[in-house]
């Protein structure tokens, strides 16, 4: 299977089984494909493997994802084309999430000289 489009996790809303399909579909989306995971405040709840700032919720899950996308910019030689993630964005809404996966290129900066005279 491959080529996904759009993959929308509506299974059981259990953590553990939010991190397998995660996991398991994400690298079948296609370049710009979106990941949307549902009923998100369930990880708040003790039934679903929930509660706040628990490790291994779909919510702690996403913000790990979110480091994951800026190491390059904290981790000398991560920022090569090889390295970068292939995660372009994280929205968060009320109970949803989405996920852009979109492989990113290195980042470049450039320092333009003032002017003469100027600070």
């Amino acid at each position: 299977m491959g080529g996904l489009d759009i993959v929308l996790d509506d299974g059981s809303h259990v953590a553990s089984h939010q991190r397998t399909s995660f996991s398991t579909l994400f690298p079948l989306l296609s370049e710009g494909g979106l990941y949307i995971i549902e009923d998100m405040h369930k990880a708040y709840w003790p039934s679903f493997e929930g509660g706040l700032k628990r490790r291994g919720t779909a919510i702690e899950f996403l913000k790990d994802k979110i480091d994951h996308m800026h190491r390059h910019y904290r981790t000398r030689g991560l920022n090569t084309e090889a390295t970068m993630p292939d995660i372009e964005s994280i929205q968060f809404f009320d109970s949803i999430a989405v996920v852009r996966k979109r492989k990113q290129l290195p980042r470049y900066h450039v320092k333009v000289p003032s002017p003469e005279g100027s600070p």
